[in-house]
C-alpha cells in the first residue's frame, strides 16, 4: 500500500543517524486556503548545507530514495531560494526575566526538536506564569516563583533532548542501530510506554518514574 501525506499526521523517516526527512502539518493560512504540510530535511551545519549550495536534483533523488512520501513535496521545489536554511541551538537562561519582561518557551529554553516539546513547554510556561502573577504577591516574588517552578521540568527536557539527539542526528552510526533495536520494544513495554507518553505530553518534571506534573486545584497540569 502506498502511503500519502495528510494534514493531521507528523511523519519522520530516518536512515541511520545521517539522513532524516520529516513532514509537519502546518495548518492553513485562512479557512478557505489549502492545508499546508511543511517538509524538513536534516543536514550538518556547514557551508555545503546552505540552500545556494544544494544540488537540487541530487537532493530530490536522495529524499525520494529515503521515502516515496517525499515525491510530491520535493517536486514543487524548482529553485534553491524556495528552501529555508535554519539552525537550532540549546538555549539556557538562568534568570528568564528582567523588570517586567519575561521570556518563555523556546526563547527561554530552546533545544533540539527531537522531542517535539516546544509548544507544550511554552504553554506550560505561560500557564505557570499566569498562575503566579494572579496570586497575592509582589511581581518580583511572582516571577521568582515562576522561574523556580519551571526549572525542574525545563532541565529534564533539556537533558533528555541532549541525550536523545545523537541517536537521531549525528555521525555515530552505531547509535542508530541501537535506536532501531530498542525503540519499538520501549514503545510496547507498559512501564516505558507510560513514561514516554508522560514525556511527549509535557508532563515529566524529572528522571524518576514518579516525576511528573499533577493537576493543581484548578485542574491545570
Amino acid at each position: 500500500m502506498t502511503e500519502s501525506l495528510d494534514e493531521t499526521t507528523l511523519r519522520q523517516v530516518y536512515r541511520g543517524t545521517r539522513q532524516m526527512i520529516g513532514f509537519l502539518p502546518s495548518g492553513r493560512a485562512a479557512p478557505e486556503s489549502p492545508a499546508v504540510v511543511s517538509c524538513f530535511w536534516s543536514l550538518p551545519v556547514d557551508d555545503r548545507s546552505r540552500p545556494d549550495r544544494v544540488d537540487l536534483e541530487a537532493w530530490k533523488r536522495a529524499a525520494i530514495a529515503l521515502t516515496p512520501l517525499a515525491e510530491g513535496a520535493v517536486a514543487s521545489v524548482t529553485d534553491p531560494s524556495q528552501l529555508l536554511f535554519a539552525q537550532y541551538f540549546d538555549v539556557v537562561i538562568d534568570r528568564p526575566w528582567r523588570g517586567r519582561a519575561v521570556v518563555i518557551g523556546d526563547a527561554a529554553h530552546a533545544t533540539s526538536p527531537q522531542l517535539g516539546q516546544g509548544v507544550n513547554l511554552g504553554l506550560a510556561d505561560a500557564s505557570e506564569l499566569a498562575r503566579q502573577v494572579l496570586l497575592d504577591q509582589p511581581l518580583e516574588s511572582a516571577l521568582a516563583a515562576y522561574a523556580s517552578r519551571r526549572r525542574g521540568p525545563t532541565r529534564y527536557y533539556q537533558q533528555a533532548s541532549r541525550l536523545l539527539t545523537p541517536f537521531f542526528q549525528s555521525d555515530a552510526t552505531l547509535l542508530g542501530t541501537i535506536r532501531d533495536a530498542c525503540m519499538g520494544a520501549a514503545c510496547s513495554f507498559p512501564p516505558t510506554r507510560r513514561q514516554m507518553l508522560h514525556a511527549l505530553t509535557g508532563r515529566k518534571t524529572g528522571w524518576l518514574p514518579s516525576d511528573r506534573a499533577t493537576p493543581d486545584a484548578n485542574g491545570r497540569r
